[in-house]
């Protein structure tokens, strides 16, 4: 199940072993013709999962918190100068502020 990653590194014919017999062929590249398709396409498909997969981490640990912490605090601070303006409409008492006074006169005379 875990296969080495870098197993293709060994098939690659090092510096000295190329073949230069023939001019502009190096021998490796017909070589690796065949499987260029499935190699090289499973090796991208390969690091753009793992791109993604670092993506995913960077906005789901780093830019949404930043995000969410200021908008936030955005909203906080909206919310608080609302309510700190905020002035109740005249003439417009509790009931039960009201009966409170109310029971406090009848309670002193």
């Amino acid at each position: 199940m875990n296969e080495n990653r870098y197993s293709e590194l060994d098939r690659v014919p090092d510096i000295d072993d190329i073949d230069r017999s023939e001019d502009g062929d190096y021998g490796y590249e017909r070589r690796y013709e065949a499987s260029e398709d499935g190699y090289y396409s499973d090796d991208a498909e390969a690091e753009w999962e793992e791109s993604k997969e670092q993506i995913n981490a960077l906005f789901s640990l780093v830019v949404f918190p930043f995000v969410g912490k200021w908008l936030g605090k955005k909203f906080s601070f909206w919310a608080w100068s609302r309510w700190l303006s905020y002035t109740p409409p005249v003439g417009s008492t509790s009931f039960l502020a009201v009966e409170w006074i109310d029971a406090l006169k009848r309670l002193s005379s």
